[in-house]
């Protein structure tokens, strides 16, 4: 026979069991929800953080070497010698000697596995200074130069210190520099120079801050 005295205690398990049955589904239903919220937010801090990397940035570089500047100076300017010594290099073309270009510039393109890059020589001073800037063509997402100067130490040794100034026009490549590392081409490049001469190098920051806060300046009031 049922009894009213355990009505109220019934009546209070149902209740309970239904709370949770509907606490379960509430749960489950804004899960995905939630993890959708989450991801769109994850996302759009992604995004902006991509936007908010500057485009323009400069890179100094420096390392030394045991060997004399007119020595390293002649291995800088052979261009078409580079895939011997520079291990991401495989080819190079050069200015046809003779050849004067439109804009009167030597030129040269070094081709890696990834890229396909023509550059030319804006500044040349013979032992001291070569400045070699992009030409940008079709594919290229970035501008920019490599001034590199030669300071002699002694009679057989020297210090090669290379200046990147880039713009980089693409948002995915501006997420590609800073991963990678805005110096990366350049330590490669020093590296590669002293294997070339069986040395290892050490490689230190040389960016002179003044000058980069100046040529940021420069940039954006064009």
């Amino acid at each position: 026979m049922f009894s009213l005295s355990n009505f109220p205690s019934t009546l209070d398990l149902t209740a309970s069991r239904l709370s949770n049955i509907l606490s379960f589904s509430v749960i489950h239903t804004l899960e995905p929800t939630i993890l959708l919220l989450l991801t769109g937010v994850i996302t759009l801090a992604i995004i902006l953080g991509i936007l908010l990397i500057p485009k323009d940035y400069v890179c100094s570089r420096t390392a030394e070497y045991a060997q004399p500047y007119n020595e390293l100076w002649k291995t800088l300017v052979k261009f078409g010698a580079y895939p011997q010594w520079r291990s991401n290099i495989t080819r190079v073309e050069i200015n046809p000697p003779g050849h004067i270009p439109p804009d009167g510039f030597e030129w040269f393109r070094e081709i890696t596995t990834h890229s396909n890059i023509k550059f030319r020589i804006v500044e040349r001073c013979e032992d001291r200074l070569l400045k070699r800037e992009i030409v940008r063509e079709k594919g290229v997402h970035f501008s920019g130069s490599w001034t590199i100067e030669l300071e002699e130490i002694s009679e057989n040794s020297a210090r090669v210190t290379i200046t990147e100034k880039t713009r980089i026009h693409s948002v995915l490549h501006k997420a590609m520099a800073l991963i990678l590392g805005y110096n990366k081409t350049i330590d490669l490049f020093l590296t590669d120079l002293g294997t070339k001469f069986n040395q290892q190098v050490i490689i230190t920051d040389a960016t002179n801050k003044k000058e980069a806060e100046n040529f940021s300046k420069r940039v954006h009031a064009e």
